[in-house]
């Protein structure tokens, strides 16, 4: 086959639904790619198109990342951790949540501050996990 003159290539693109991990993170490809921490627990649509790896979640696009083409790789965006305070001081410092704004402003209230709750434990016991690692 040969190309046509001023007609762009066909563009591939994969469409995945992934769940996000403890550690705030979902994985493609053998990497992992950070998202929201309020997401932990849910499912996200992850759309890979060239070089770009988009991340949406309920018709929201929350995370966009460059892909990358090794193995074993961790990217992360800071700003997926907003509302996480680290006090200063110590190696592994202890870490806790400020109040957080509505998540959705549809969501019945009760619903909302359960999957809130959720949100917290879950990261807690990751935050937990990674202190046992660091001192072993």
């Amino acid at each position: 086959m040969r190309p046509i003159a001023g007609v762009p290539p066909f563009a591939m693109a994969r469409e995945l639904v992934r769940k996000v991990q403890a550690d705030c993170v979902i994985g493609v490809d053998g990497n992992a790619y950070s998202v929201p921490w309020r997401l932990i627990g849910e499912s996200v649509r992850v759309v890979i198109a060239g070089d770009q790896l988009r991340i949406s979640h309920a018709g929201r696009e929350i995370a966009v990342h460059q892909r990358r083409t090794g193995r074993f790789q961790r990217v992360v965006d800071p700003l997926h951790f907003d509302g996480v305070v680290t006090p200063a001081g110590g190696r592994l410092p202890r870490l806790r949540l400020l109040p957080t704004p509505s998540l959705c402003p549809s969501c019945v209230a009760a619903r909302h501050e359960l999957k809130e709750e959720m949100c917290r434990i879950r990261l807690e016991r990751q935050i937990a996990e990674f202190r046992r690692m660091a001192t072993r």
